[in-house]
């Protein structure tokens, strides 16, 4: 079986690093990638990700929500401010505020 080869652009500093450690543990640069990414995908689960996915897309959701609950209220006030006749802008009326 032959191993595939995958490349990628490292930064320069990284590289630096990977080398350090790399030679710190007495293996090639390509061997730690190697351990590292597999740790990774050992760690990586697909529900927790899906659920923190959720969660920020519900959050989001809530945020944008609440900001076009404030646009209307805002518009609506607005309106009505320039809706008010000659005497309510004499007296600086409010229309939205009840007595």
């Amino acid at each position: 079986m032959t191993k595939v080869r995958v490349s990628s652009d490292v930064d320069r500093k990284l590289r630096i690093d990977l080398d350090a450690k790399a030679e710190a543990l007495g293996i090639s640069r390509a061997k730690l990638i190697e351990i590292a990414l597999k740790s990774e995908l050992e760690r990586f689960n697909v529900h927790k990700e899906n659920k923190r996915l959720i969660e920020e897309r519900n959050r989001f959701k809530a945020q944008a929500e609440a900001a076009k609950t404030r646009l209307e209220t805002c518009s609506e006030k607005l309106t009505r401010l320039l809706e008010r006749n000659w005497w309510q802008r004499l007296w600086n009326i409010s229309p939205w505020i009840e007595d």
